[in-house]
């Protein structure tokens, strides 16, 4: 349901007939961001005036006490946030918020975050940041000092212009759900310092190898989502002995000994790997099983969606005789070493990836920028580093000639990611939106556990509405 208003008199008729929904904590209010500065100016100056009494302004009196004791607040800007100077938006009135959604305004513009901050349980941040210490450190505006978030559990910062992380995510220690999606990070650091993380989406980014992650996250976390990015490497999945989803989809994994270090995760449950160079080959599923831990025969175990037949069962693990029964990293570090007899490529050749041209494919994302190490105007690389662009354009039509990879279908090409789907087969509160934030917004919210929470369709986003949440997620409880 979304009912929409565009003034206090609208707005107050609106939580007269359902604000209890807002109350028990079933839907969230949305707020433009002129209406919510217009709210905030008009409360101001009748508490500033000489008496208290705000039973001449009723309509008033009605939503500064609903504004107090909402629970879920999402603010997106309007026509007049864009055609005149950006204002600040102070939210210092919502004493009781454990959900903030903010869209298509900077953070720099928002106040009162450092109010909330230790009670906030649910954020998303999306078209709003350049980097995860403008939130999780200054608060926004507030330009505070960094502080615990005591009850955050889940955070979504999708679609920003993140080009690396921060030590600010030492201030989220509770945070078990977090979605890096559709930014421009190619490397993750920082990551460990989220002990009790058990959900991470990193899709639609330009990493090329898992990320290195040590400390208790590894024990911990259990869904790792790392589809359409350039991974070529995936030795560091050894110590995530939780895992139970894995999602490879649209990377650069070539060879099958990589998948070496999937042999240690024996709680792993869904694995997904369409999209890469091997998964073209006519033997791919069952050489890949060979790689799996033997374990996974008992278990209802996924390959791509679909369950395995007895013969590869069978297969199980037994790629995995030859190497140690303990693995540990400096088994993985020399896994290059390992020749394999089943390649989609010859063992000496390495897939390359063009990363200066990469572009997201929905344009809602940021461009990429490129790397200081990475090759320009088409350059040859000769560091030796397997990615070159030249030695692509000779590999790939061989690849094409022989049968063995699809080149519309792999989104390994730079320039030939698969489009963005309309929502993340796995997500945690993340959602798709329209690059024009003047025209119609069309959002839905998917929480980590897939239920979805919020379906709206704003023909204009100047109006405000109160929107239904089914319920909060339960993937961190």
């Amino acid at each position: 349901m979304t009912l929409h208003c565009n003034t206090i008199t609208q707005l107050a008729a609106l939580l007269r007939e359902n604000g209890d929904k807002i109350l028990d904590a079933s839907s969230r209010l949305s707020l433009s961001s002129s209406l919510l500065h217009n709210l905030n100016q008009s409360i101001i100056t009748v508490l500033s005036q000489e008496t208290d009494d705000m039973d001449e302004h009723l309509d008033l009196k009605i939503v500064y006490d609903f504004l107090q004791q909402t629970v879920a607040l999402k603010v997106l800007p309007d026509f007049a946030h864009f055609r005149d100077k950006a204002q600040t938006i102070d939210i210092c009135l919502f004493k009781n918020l454990t959900l903030l959604e903010i869209k298509w305004l900077s953070l720099k513009l928002i106040k009162g975050i450092k109010s909330v901050r230790t009670q906030l349980e649910y954020l998303i941040c999306m078209h709003s940041l350049n980097a995860l210490h403008e939130v999780l450190e200054s608060c926004g505006d507030d330009k505070c000092q960094g502080f615990i978030w005591s009850k955050l559990k889940e955070a979504v910062f999708s679609y920003n212009g993140l080009s690396n992380l921060d030590n600010s995510l030492e201030f989220t220690p509770w945070l078990c759900s977090l979605d890096l999606s559709h930014n421009n990070l190619s490397n993750v650091e920082y990551l460990s310092c989220l002990p009790n993380l058990t959900f991470l989406n990193l899709c639609y980014n330009k990493l090329e190898n898992v990320p290195y992650l040590r400390g208790e996250i590894c024990t911990n976390l259990k869904k790792l989502i790392l589809h359409n990015n350039f991974i070529d490497n995936i030795k560091e999945l050894s110590p995530l002995s939780s895992l139970e989803v894995l999602d490879l989809r649209n990377n650069s994994l070539v060879e099958y000994g990589a998948l070496v270090p999937l042999g240690g995760l024996s709680k792993l449950n869904k694995l997904f790997l369409s999209g890469n160079p091997m998964s073209f080959d006519s033997k791919y599923k069952q050489i890949t099983v060979q790689y799996l831990n033997p374990t996974l025969s008992g278990t209802k175990f996924l390959l791509d969606s679909s369950s395995l037949g007895h013969v590869e069962k069978q297969l199980l693990g037994t790629k995995l005789s030859y190497l140690p029964s303990q693995m540990s990293n400096s088994h993985f570090d020399s896994l290059d070493s390992l020749a394999s007899n089943n390649t989609v490529i010859p063992f000496q050749q390495n897939f390359p990836t063009d990363n200066n041209n990469s572009q997201m494919s929905d344009t809602d994302a940021s461009s990429f920028t490129t790397t200081d190490n990475e090759p320009e105007n088409g350059e040859n690389d000769n560091d030796g580093d397997g990615k070159s662009i030249d030695r692509f354009n000779r590999i790939w039509p061989i690849l094409e000639e022989r049968g063995e990879v699809a080149m519309n279908d792999s989104g390994i090409v730079a320039g030939n990611r698969p489009d963005t789907p309309s929502v993340c087969s796995i997500g945690s509160a993340s959602s798709l939106i329209n690059n024009e934030p003047t025209g119609i917004l069309a959002t839905t919210t998917i929480f980590a556990d897939g239920y979805e929470s919020d379906i709206e369709i704003l023909s204009n986003p100047s109006q405000s509405s109160i929107e239904v949440l089914h319920r909060f997620s339960t993937n961190c409880s």
